[in-house]
């Protein structure tokens, strides 16, 4: 062991406020930028409605959990409406999850080296995924990389005590599951392997149903919640709708553009895959700890293919246990681990400055504002970024904020209305401004795409039409007749 890794931090403490340095200096770039993703302004949006008495579902809809949502509107209402909030929340959760990334590793005897390798690769390969903001699974890793880790040491406990940590640990998935339902399989997984440790530790079977159905029910508690808290409101269809419903009924894409989105995860995760795989049995190895992570993985990856969406985000489930794996290959090839690290590191703050030159940062934000100008009577934003909607301090005209919802054809059959019919109620109520996009979305909902021109064509006329990337345009049209009053804000 070297000097360098005699003098790095292992108490808990020292260890995350390392990390956190890490996470912030490779997560800078992006700070004060407000359209990092078009998923979390949307959950920015959400979280700030909430704050402002707005009901998830009811008053603005989506179908993620509303865990999520909570998460945000946490923020909102004690670190105010500043976006550099939510990016510092979610950094500092990224660190919390490197350390116990860390820690896990340990467990797999790649002390010093190999373990600070594998976190600090958490934290480069989350961000090369999308996850160099607020993603959903930036924040259900923490609880699932901590249960992971109760499980994991409980294998060996005493009765009582390995009941104890089942409790902890499906407390922590139930919610995960609250902020992604998609976690679940591996948090069967975590049972699984508790009760093999209860079997092992007591042959009694009644016993051991008994521990299976508390931690069952200690997962679903969030949920269970959740659903008496929407019944209490008299929205409990609005719940279910959303939560359950909705997810089977929404489309897919073509196989040919999944299986891309698919290689394009797989390729950016070349790197910790290669080294996952590099990784032997030892003879000095826990016993299990090298199955438990990969069974981790095979799991996690599941829920991802089961789901049939491979956007890079959704991968980023995929970084916790292979960082894990990889942990004693990173500590046997110490100078390609370092190399490697480098250069997912550069490739990492290249990449934050190619979305931000494709999409748009805070000067582009600056000059839509301008040009959207004054919204008394609201902003509708057919296609573009959901932090507009903040950043005008907007009323919204339809529950349906997020732009995909209305603006795809893969959602149409999922929303619960006709979104031709709520296309053509939007624009009857005269928004002030209208954001759209061009080139069109090869998905684009085409019946809601002709509802819009022809509302655009009769009544408002384009003030800003400003590219970003190589082919993108930012569209801002402002109404013709500006004495138009609307109604049925939220």
């Amino acid at each position: 062991m070297s000097d360098i890794e005699r003098r790095l931090p292992t108490a808990p403490l020292p260890t995350f406020l390392l990390l956190f340095v890490i996470a912030v200096i490779l997560r800078a770039y992006t700070f004060g930028n407000p359209f990092v993703e078009f998923d979390e302004q949307f959950y920015r949006l959400v979280g700030d409605r909430m704050f402002h008495g707005a009901i998830p579902y009811v008053d603005i809809w989506d179908r993620k959990p509303v865990g999520l949502f909570v998460i945000y509107y946490a923020i909102r209402a004690t670190l105010g409406e500043n976006v550099l909030a939510y990016q510092l929340v979610a950094t500092a959760v990224v660190a919390a999850t490197a350390a116990l990334v860390r820690t896990l590793a340990v467990r797999l005897k790649a002390d010093g080296f190999g373990a600070w390798a594998a976190a600090i690769g958490y934290i480069i390969w989350a961000g090369l995924l999308q996850g160099e903001g607020g993603q959903s699974s930036v924040f259900y890793n923490l609880p699932m990389a901590l249960a992971a880790l109760i499980a994991l040491d409980g294998g060996s406990a005493s009765r009582i005590s390995l009941f104890l940590r089942g409790v902890l640990a499906m407390a922590l998935v139930g919610l995960a599951i609250q902020i992604k339902y998609t976690v679940a399989f591996e948090g069967i997984f975590f049972a699984c392997y508790l009760l093999l440790a209860a079997w092992r530790t007591d042959r009694s079977l009644l016993r051991l149903c008994g521990f299976a159905f508390c931690w069952a029910l200690i997962a679903l508690i969030p949920t269970l919640v959740a659903i008496a808290v929407y019944a209490r409101i008299g929205h409990l269809d609005a719940y279910i709708f959303a939560n359950f419903i909705s997810i089977f009924r929404q489309g897919n894409a073509p196989f040919l553009d999944r299986m891309g989105d698919l290689a394009t995860c797989m390729g950016i995760l070349l790197i910790p895959l290669a080294a996952a795989f590099a990784t032997r049995w030892r003879r000095d190895e826990p016993n299990g700890v090298l199955a438990f992570c990969r069974i981790w993985f095979v799991c996690a990856l599941t829920a991802v293919m089961i789901f049939n969406r491979f956007s890079p985000h959704y991968c980023i489930a995929l970084v916790l246990p292979l960082m894990v794996i990889a942990a004693p290959a990173a500590q046997k090839f110490r100078r390609l681990t370092v190399t490697l690290l480098i250069v997912g590191a550069v490739s990492g703050q290249i990449l934050l400055g190619v979305y931000q030159w494709q999409k748009g940062g805070p000067a582009e934000g600056k000059a839509m504002m301008a040009a959207i100008g004054p919204v008394p009577h609201c902003l509708y934003v057919h296609d573009g970024f959901p932090a507009l909607y903040l950043l005008t301090n907007s009323c919204l005209l339809t529950r349906f904020a997020f732009p995909g919802h209305l603006n795809t054809a893969t959602d149409a059959p999922a929303l619960g209305v006709d979104p031709v019919a709520e296309v053509n109620r939007i624009m009857a109520q005269h928004p002030d401004a209208v954001v759209s996009d061009r080139p069109l979305f090869w998905l684009r909902n085409q019946a809601t795409q002709a509802a819009l021109d022809r509302a655009l064509a009769r009544d408002y006329h384009l003030v800003l039409k400003l590219r970003t990337g190589a082919d993108r345009f930012r569209l801002v049209y402002r109404r013709n007749d500006p004495g138009s009053i609307s109604t049925g804000r939220i």
